[in-house]
């Protein structure tokens, strides 16, 4: 029998794909679709529980594949089977071959509306030759096993097919998105809270209950065209935030009378409106005593609506004076702490309390700070006694007499202890032990009017705060008149010896020097002065040089004094000698005299 072979590849495509199906080739593997896909003969389509697929033949009919189903495409399902000249049409209408024609011709279902025997499950109903049907429909168990198909050895032709053709010219259809999503085509943070429609309008061909598919976020809506052509269908706000590329993409898939079908597409972008945020700086990193108050800025990232003070809560302090800057996005207060405290503050910006001009709420903000406005409280304790009577004698008032006591508190080793006695002050650091003591004169407590010593401790803490602590003791002094003693008469010069004793070494060589052995009565308590003169022999002062003191005495040439220091009763006066060259026929005289 003569056959006529039609060798071009045709394959069908997946128009529609809701849930998930996959295609199945020769070798098992199982490969996930997707809109577009093309498929051909050999391979074997599967849809999942809840899926709908529709695929696209190549003569522009449609198939549509139920959910958990098997649907085996081979060549006459794609139009592309051999076909013997004549044997061009069926002998038989009812014929599984032309129950299955008849399905796809008029857009069915052929998982829903062949029986068993049409739908290639046996071999009945076409005789032998029929008994290698092109589709095999089977309900999806645990397991999918790639179909295989069994051809009868006697022959190695499949029934002859050829569809019935009727209307091939698709429809048009068209999809219109509406421009603007939520109305202005942005998104507010309130709004991706809940589902947002998304509208607009087909035409074309497309007809009422038409489906129409969004995609968004990678995931699909679908709802029914209106009797107005119109469409509304509900997107979660939170698809919508989610979505990378802010794009809504929509189709809609019309099919005519004829079974042709037709799809048409569209997308509009939208935005997603930012939320605002604030950043809260207390200037100041810590406050004390003597700065209890700090600026604080409140930066935007946008300029905010409905800002307030009352949106600003304040902790172990307050806040004032909020002011707009020339800065729409800074705002400016001044936060004082609270007096005394020692911890943190903190100022903080209250959560959805202002918004952007979108009219997204804010998050809230806080800044801190380390407070310490308490002061410290140190004390001091003068010792009952200041001497073991309390009293300050005649004797006493000619000495220094110890003023002792003790601090505690938070004073501490180190910090000054100040006495005020006689309107003087006298000072003195406090012991590691927390004791001190300071010397105060006699005569000072004598003449005192009061006969009261003021005793006063100040320390500073690690924040910088100061705080003094004070304390009084009194005294007495005996009412007899204390007369002091009277001061020592002041040494007197008893000697001038040149050289030593005796009159042995009373001359010397000119150009040695002479040296003069001064003696006091006693040694000087204080510095004492003396006149002193040298020269008015017969030597000239071109005789002799300047002369030199030991002891630390020092000559003024202007007064013609000499001032001996304190704790000296002798000293050497050294003048020396000029050798001139000259010969004297008598010695020469230089007269020294001191006191």
């Amino acid at each position: 029998m003569a056959t006529s072979q039609n060798t071009v590849q045709a394959r069908g495509f997946v128009a529609i794909l809701q849930g998930s199906a996959w295609k199945v080739d020769s070798n098992g593997n199982r490969i996930p679709l997707k809109v577009g896909d093309e498929i051909e003969a050999g391979q074997v389509i599967v849809t999942a529980d809840g899926a709908r697929l529709e695929l696209a033949l190549p003569n522009g009919q449609a198939v549509a594949v139920e959910a958990g189903r098997e649907l085996l495409i081979d060549a006459v399902l794609l139009g592309v089977s051999p076909v013997e000249k004549t044997e061009a049409t069926l002998a038989s209408a009812n014929s599984g071959v032309a129950e299955i024609a008849r399905v796809i011709a008029q857009g069915g279902d052929l998982s829903t509306q062949l029986e068993a025997t049409a739908a290639g499950s046996g071999a009945g109903g076409g005789g032998e030759g029929e008994g290698n049907g092109f589709v095999r429909i089977l309900r999806i168990d645990e397991v999918t096993t790639t179909d295989s198909i069994n051809r009868d050895a006697a022959t190695n032709d499949p029934a002859q097919f050829t569809p019935n053709a009727g209307d091939t010219t698709p429809p048009v259809a068209t999809i219109t998105l509406d421009g603007n999503i939520s109305g202005d085509g942005v998104l507010t943070a309130a709004e991706l809270a809940q589902p947002i429609p998304v509208t607009g309008v087909v035409g074309g061909d497309a007809k009422a209950g038409d489906t129409v598919t969004l995609t968004v976020n990678s995931n699909t809506y679908t709802g029914l065209v209106s009797g107005d052509k119109t469409f509304s269908i509900n997107v979660p706000g939170s698809e919508l935030a989610a979505d990378p590329d802010r794009i809504i993409e929509a189709s809609v898939t019309t099919r005519d009378t004829a079974g042709n079908t037709a799809t048409s597409i569209d997308s509009t972008p939208y935005t997603v409106a930012s939320t605002p945020s604030v950043v809260v700086n207390i200037v100041d990193s810590s406050l004390n005593v003597a700065d209890t108050v700090s600026e604080v800025t409140f930066t935007f990232s946008e300029a905010p609506v409905g800002f307030t003070a009352s949106d600003i809560t304040a902790v172990n302090g307050t806040v004032t004076g909020l002011t707009a800057t020339s800065n729409p996005l800074v705002f400016t207060a001044t936060f004082t702490a609270n007096l005394p405290f020692e911890g943190t503050g903190s100022v903080t910006v209250i959560s959805n309390s202002y918004t952007n001009s979108a009219g997204n709420p804010g998050p809230g903000a806080t800044d801190t700070v380390t407070i310490d406005t308490k002061a410290p409280t140190p004390t001091i304790t003068l010792d009952a006694n200041i001497t073991p009577d309390d009293s300050i004698s005649a004797a006493e008032s000619g000495q220094s007499i110890p003023v002792t006591g003790v601090v505690g508190g938070d004073a501490k080793p180190g910090d000054v202890v100040t006495l005020t006695v006689n309107n003087k002050t006298f000072t003195g650091t406090v012991n590691a032990d927390k004791t001190f003591s300071i010397n105060v004169p006699g005569s000072d407590l004598t003449a005192d009017a009061d006969r009261v010593i003021d005793a006063s401790v100040t320390t500073t803490d690690a924040s910088g705060n100061t705080g003094s602590g004070t304390d009084t003791e009194s005294y007495t002094v005996p009412s007899t008149p204390v007369v002091p003693p009277a001061p020592p008469a002041p040494p007197v010069i008893t000697s001038v010896e040149p050289g030593a004793p005796g009159v042995g070494d009373n001359n010397v060589v000119e150009g040695n020097s002479l040296v003069f052995n001064v003696a006091l009565s006693a040694a000087t308590a204080q510095p004492e002065t003396f006149p002193f003169s040298l020269g008015g022999g017969s030597a000239s002062t071109a005789d002799y040089g300047t002369p030199t003191f030991s002891n630390g005495v020092t000559f003024n040439p202007t007064t013609g004094l000499i001032t001996v220091p304190a704790g000296v009763s002798t000293f050497a006066v050294t003048v020396p000698t000029v050798d001139d060259t000259l010969v004297e026929t008598s010695p020469e005289s230089v007269p020294l005299s001191v006191g």
